[in-house]
């Protein structure tokens, strides 16, 4: 019994490292559309407006603007995103292809809200729904698109020993426990 037992368990670790690679995958697949999105909004804009310097007057914007030129892009985020180490991956490719200088700021979502609503960044990269509907609503954003989301799933054998299947996650713990 103890050999089927092991077997059991390498199968729902070998299943939880699948589903946590796939997520994986999905997130940096996500990333990739929002930066990919971000370039073909820019390059379908005239030539003259993304080729020339953006200042704060010009643009009619409020000093502190984020943009120092066309070509520089701010991105406000958050710091778990930031941790993840997948921008790291993709500013590199999307300033290669895309020909502007990202600068990355990760704070926390509030205060990456805030920095918008300053226009202290030109992305915001956050992940607080009711702030950021909150923040489109008193008319901070020009456009608001949910490039990814996540689900909590609890995993665990077929055969639901504790008896948690279809429980809501503190009860589902609290028997897990007992």
């Amino acid at each position: 019994m103890k050999n089927n037992e092991a077997y059991t368990r390498g199968e729902n670790k070998k299943a939880g490292q699948n589903v946590r690679q796939h997520r994986r995958r999905v997130y940096y697949f996500l990333i990739l559309i929002l930066l990919l999105s971000f370039f073909t909004y820019k390059v379908i804009q005239k030539s003259d407006t993304y080729n020339k310097p953006e200042t704060a007057a010009s643009e009619g914007k409020k000093p502190g603007s984020a943009a120092v030129s066309s070509r520089d892009l701010l991105v406000a985020t958050t710091t778990s995103l930031q941790d993840s180490g997948l921008l790291d991956v993709l500013i590199p490719v999307f300033e290669k292809s895309a020909g502007y200088k990202v600068k990355v700021i990760a704070v926390g979502s509030g205060e990456t809200l805030e920095m918008g609503k300053r226009q202290s960044a030109d992305v915001l990269l956050v992940h607080a729904p009711e702030l950021e509907e909150k923040f489109m609503a008193e008319g901070y954003g020009q456009e608001r698109r949910e490039i990814m989301s996540s689900d909590f799933i609890l995993a665990g054998p077929p055969a639901d020993l504790a008896g948690i299947k279809g429980k809501h996650f503190p009860e589902a713990f609290r028997l897990i426990a007992s």
